[in-house]
């Protein structure tokens, strides 16, 4: 048994309403059955596959033997989820039905009817799940390009033969890489671009402007009616390239590409390629005819991907800042890679889902270890007074904190501290004179509330609270 995905409106009751409300149940029994495949729960005392539901809720599952239970979408990329676990699934099933069009978080708001910062999470999730089955499809293209490929040996560029007899019709992966977004002259304020060159010149600001990259350069990789990967990549030098085509191509494997991948001829032997700027050799046209394809060697596949990524971006998204350029490349590209494989394939053994288990505890760990220690530091320097990293990086951003208070303010906190300390030095549980301080105490904090600021509470014997300019609350 494999997870079932329905193609068509019968299998879907009320595909045809403007919104996905009406559908819950259909979407949370996809979107459990997706989980359970990819990422099953154990037992650690029984070592089985947590299989029984729970009426009440939906997102947990316990095990038949014991009462041990646990939540589906822990240390998956759906941790700590509070979105109905249906929401998910009608994410799955209207991203795969579009396809190529893109699901953008304006719809799924108003689609799903949730906040905006509801709908964009969803979104995040989305993309880490597609992200999470990068490395498996990576896996299976190496496989399949080993079997396909194994002992074929293309003739020389010299000898002008056709490739074609010797692939026998075999699909050839190719590659090449495109821009998204670029920044035109008139973006850059009329300046012209003299350093960089080529299509990184396309994706970065005038240097006298700061030079932020304010496009993408995406590399692909595909073949026909295959699967494809989108990368994004700073440039087109070989250092940059050179590891991506080793993660996905296995050795002497045929390649097709343009001229800008010379040094790959030195790494693969079947690499080849085709010159879009070949010139004509009649006078009279300035382009030759095999410039885009010549003894059967061509990249249309990745020249028609790029195609559709352009236009299926600016008009689904518009525009993606390039800090999120992978993600969304990582799901749209996951929508094809598994209508071509099938989910089936994307399933592991019980062995291997322990073992990514195990490495994703230890991701989220480690994450919990360094929020933890940031906010022991954030406390630390609250305490004594100085500032926390956390803050030195908000100054650096030019972000400030909470309103900070006028010159005036924080003389009258100083001597409010001042007396706070000096009824503090004498202060006791019983009456009598320290009695009489701390009633001095209680009048400065009443002060304070009537200027406009909350109170700060009686802190223990022994302690001074520092205020800075900007008034924190402890």
């Amino acid at each position: 048994t494999g997870i079932t995905i329905p193609n068509s409106q019968a299998q879907l009751p009320n595909k045809t309403l403007s919104t996905a409300l009406g559908t819950e149940d259909h979407f949370d029994n996809l979107a459990t059955e997706i989980l359970s495949y990819l990422y099953p729960k154990f037992c650690p005392e029984h070592k089985i596959q947590l299989t029984k539901t729970i009426s009440t809720r939906r997102y947990a599952v316990k095990c038949t033997k014991c009462r041990h239970q646990q939540s589906r979408f822990s240390y998956t990329p759906f941790h700590h989820m509070k979105l109905p676990t249906w929401m998910f699934g009608w994410a799955i099933y209207e991203s795969i039905q579009r396809y190529p069009q893109v699901l953008s978080s304006r719809e799924i708001q108003r689609r799903l009817k949730i906040a905006k910062n509801s709908a964009l999470l969803l979104k995040r999730r989305l993309q880490l799940f597609a992200t999470d089955q990068t490395p498996r499809i990576k896996e299976l293209m190496q496989n399949e390009l080993k079997e396909k490929f194994n002992g074929v040996m293309l003739p020389r560029v010299s000898e002008n033969k056709n490739v074609n007899e010797v692939l026998q019709g075999k699909a050839v992966p190719q590659v090449d890489s495109v821009v998204l977004f670029s920044a035109s002259q008139r973006a850059n304020q009329g300046r012209k671009r003299h350093k960089h060159t080529g299509q990184t010149a396309s994706i970065y600001m005038n240097d006298k402007l700061g030079g932020k990259q304010i496009g993408t350069l995406v590399h692909t990789l595909s073949w026909k009616g295959g699967p494809v990967i989108y990368d994004s990549i700073s440039n087109n030098r070989a250092e940059t390239l050179r590891p991506l085509l080793d993660q996905y191509i296995p050795k002497d494997v045929p390649v097709f590409s343009d001229e800008g991948y010379k040094w790959y001829y030195r790494i693969n032997k079947n690499h080849r390629m085709v010159n879009h700027n070949r010139k004509s050799e009649d006078k009279r046209y300035k382009w030759a005819r095999n410039r885009w394809c010549k003894d059967g060697v061509h990249n249309q596949v990745a020249e028609g991907n790029h195609r559709k990524l352009k236009w299926q971006f600016t008009a689904g998204y518009g525009y993606i800042t390039p800090e999120y350029s992978q993600l969304y490349l990582n799901e749209y590209s996951f929508w094809k890679n598994v209508e071509y494989y099938g989910w089936e394939k994307l399933i592991r053994s019980d062995e291997e889902n322990k073992e990514l288990l195990k490495q994703r505890k230890a991701i989220v760990n480690q994450v919990s270890e360094k929020e933890n220690k940031n906010w022991s530091e954030q406390v630390k320097c609250d305490t004594i007074g100085k500032k926390s990293p956390v803050e030195s990086e908000r100054e650096a951003r030019g972000v400030r904190g909470r309103t900070a208070g006028s010159e005036r303010n924080v003389g009258q906190n100083n001597a409010v501290i001042a007396g706070n300390k000096k009824a503090l030095d004498g202060a006791r549980g019983d009456g009598g004179e320290g009695a009489g301080e701390k009633e001095g105490f209680r009048k400065n904090c009443g002060a304070e509330s009537r200027q406009g600021r909350r109170p700060c509470a009686v802190p223990e014997r022994g302690m001074v609270r520092i205020l800075r300019q900007d008034f924190c609350e402890t």
